[in-house]
């Protein structure tokens, strides 16, 4: 069964979603089917490889557009069937996509790593959670790693009053999950199929669970994301993709990777957003939201098409 991707957007963000569709036809021609969920809204986006799915608006995710991920992927698996690659709308693909490389067998799915180890780019951000690691520490502006917090013999955060880290420790702690099996992941595309039905269950359920809800804010301060990367470590995963794309909104930035094979490791910008592990290895590029910066990137994909 052909392998087919996903993508989401609510009428705000169709623009967003459309450049996507653009930039996958313009590396495919229409060779891989798309099943666009669109959210409270009928699209008249129309192409012969774009199946049209309505999804009933969610009252609860009003407040968190994020949510609305697992509920998708797990409808995807029990009504069309098969193997799928989930994109956040506001990627572009460039020129080194290919579908088959994220061929998944196995009974999780697989996603990639980000630009930092821990998902506090820009600071760190704080709650009443625990942590078990006795340093946390995070990517500051300029692409050094640096100690956010301390915590005393019993996993308390200490420093200022009342500054204690959100991240992904305090549901660690509800689900006794006491280590990392591997490198935080994003979950700006995952790679799923029917195998992995189970998974999406559970990353559906603890997210829609109530009482989890009500404390989201502690439990869930990087919404989907972080049940996602509890569930991995529960399960005991350590394989993902590395990281295999560039967070960018620039389409300067889109064409210099594209062009050069010899990027390594380092930060394109002086803003620990834009790293590049491996220019040859990118597949993809994150953050495009802008509309004459996607129109630009687009421009360039389709004129450097080969």
């Amino acid at each position: 069964m052909k392998r087919k991707i996903i993508i989401l957007s609510d009428v705000r963000y169709e623009f967003v979603a459309k450049n996507l569709i653009d930039s996958i036809i313009i590396q495919t021609n229409h060779s891989i089917p798309i099943i666009y969920y669109t959210i409270g809204f009928e699209s008249n986006i129309d192409y012969p490889n774009l199946i049209c799915q309505y999804f009933e608006p969610v009252k609860e995710y009003d407040t968190d557009f994020y949510f609305y991920k697992p509920a998708i992927l797990y409808h995807a698996l029990n009504h069309f069937g098969g193997d799928f690659l989930f994109m956040d709308c506001d990627i572009l693909v460039g020129k080194r996509f290919n579908l088959e490389y994220f061929r998944n067998d196995f009974d999780y799915p697989l996603l990639t790593t980000i630009s930092h180890s821990f998902p506090i780019i820009f600071g760190p951000h704080y709650s009443n959670a625990k942590i078990w690691n006795p340093t946390l520490k995070y990517i500051g502006s300029d692409g050094l790693e640096r100690l956010a917090v301390e915590v005393d013999i019993d996993g308390r955060v200490t420093g200022k009053p009342g500054t204690i880290i959100y991240n992904e420790a305090a549901l660690m702690c509800l689900f006794g999950v006491k280590k990392r099996t591997m490198r935080y992941v994003g979950t700006c595309i995952i790679s799923f199929g029917e195998k992995c039905e189970d998974f999406i269950l559970e990353w559906k359920s603890l997210i829609e669970n109530p009482w989890i809800r009500r404390r989201g804010k502690e439990y869930l301060p990087f919404h989907e994301e972080t049940a996602m990367n509890i569930i991995l470590w529960r399960r005991g995963v350590e394989k993902n993709y590395e990281t295999i794309f560039l967070n960018t909104h620039k389409s300067e930035i889109l064409k210099k990777v594209e062009m050069d094979e010899n990027i390594l490791d380092t930060y394109i910008e002086d803003d620990g957003y834009t790293y590049c592990r491996d220019s040859k290895e990118v597949l993809f590029y994150h953050g495009f939201k802008d509309g004459e910066e996607s129109q630009k990137a687009l421009e360039f994909l389709k004129q450097n098409k080969q």
